[in-house]
């Protein structure tokens, strides 16, 4: 709902620190629109069909360009250490990551303190292929090296760590075993970097747009597995953990399917997959109707939501 966002943030100048205000648009019945301010979108070159990206972490969302499409770039990023704060330099450092930047320089004409040192490293450890190659009292160098990289083979490891999220979230409701909850949460970790590589790779291509859309549909499937595995630790009732159970066996295999469909390029395999699970009955929701178990069944069909569009796109191309 429009109502629970208490917070837009949109990347108007490289540190963030010129807020600008927004009204929001209504478009058509459910949609909502904000313009973007005209020198952001000049400073990278943004026409009409481009592509931004959306960033929502808690009650923040953020908007970045897709590419930065700077003329001249060569690859090179200063930071000025000295009017910078932690969260925002962590913002920053993923920002022109994902830009395609292989270059980041922190700067500084006093000593960078340790707590923004500290959120260098933090912030790397989260991103692949980023290392400190320099590290001095006043500067430190960040070098990027993701070359080479296939952004098919990418969507196939991140099917695979959601396929074994939904293992373990399987094996979570068959052994209560709520230990399994650090096992999901590290395979979030490790798609995020996966994610955030995705975006820094791709190109223009439509082929390209469309990896991106299915990583974010199987973002949104590994969150709700976490979901539903939250509220079977909460020791739920027998009859409840043997409905998660069989509708969770039933969205192993099928993403299974979908994963194939997607690597092979399959749409007559896709289309059966859909047809599949468009059905009414394919989902054994009979029990989850009342309170948390009207909550349980939500994050079912949001799941098979978005199993539909990631195979609508295996179609489409």
């Amino acid at each position: 709902m429009l109502r629970d966002v208490k917070y837009i943030f949109i990347y108007t100048h490289p540190y963030f620190k010129n807020m600008e205000k927004r009204r929001i648009i209504k478009l058509g019945k459910s949609s909502y629109v904000i313009s973007l301010p005209k020198d952001w979108a000049l400073k990278f070159n943004l026409k009409e069909g481009d592509w931004v990206f959306l960033e929502v972490k808690e009650d923040e969302l953020r908007i970045s360009p897709s590419k930065f499409k700077i003329k001249g770039r060569v690859g090179s990023f200063r930071i000025d250490a000295e009017h910078i704060e932690e969260p925002v330099l962590a913002s920053l450092i993923k920002a022109l990551y994902k830009a395609g930047y292989n270059e980041i320089v922190l700067s500084s004409d006093r000593i960078i303190s340790p707590q923004l040192v500290n959120t260098v490293k933090k912030t790397i450890s989260n991103l692949f292929g980023v290392e400190i190659t320099h590290q001095r009292p006043r500067e430190i160098v960040l070098k990027i090296r993701t070359e080479n990289i296939e952004p098919k083979e990418l969507i196939n490891n991140e099917f695979s760590l959601v396929l074994g999220a939904m293992e373990y979230a399987l094996a979570l409701v068959e052994e209560r075993n709520a230990e399994y909850l650090e096992n999901l949460e590290f395979i979030q970790e490790i798609f995020l970097k996966i994610h955030a590589l995705i975006i820094r790779v791709l190109d223009d291509e439509e082929e390209h747009k469309r990896i991106l859309m299915i990583s974010t549909d199987l973002g949104r499937i590994l969150n709700l597995l976490i979901k539903i595995a939250l509220l079977v630790s909460l020791s739920l009732e027998d009859h409840l953990l043997q409905i998660i159970g069989e509708n969770l066996k039933i969205l192993l295999v099928v993403l299974q399917e979908t994963k194939d469909a997607c690597l092979k390029k399959d749409a007559r395999r896709a289309k059966g997959v859909i047809t599949k699970i468009a059905d009414e009955d394919f989902l054994k929701t009979r029990g989850l109707e009342k309170s948390l178990a009207r909550l349980l069944n939500s994050y079912l069909k949001d799941m098979v939501s978005s199993y539909i569009s990631i195979l609508e796109n295996i179609i489409i191309s």
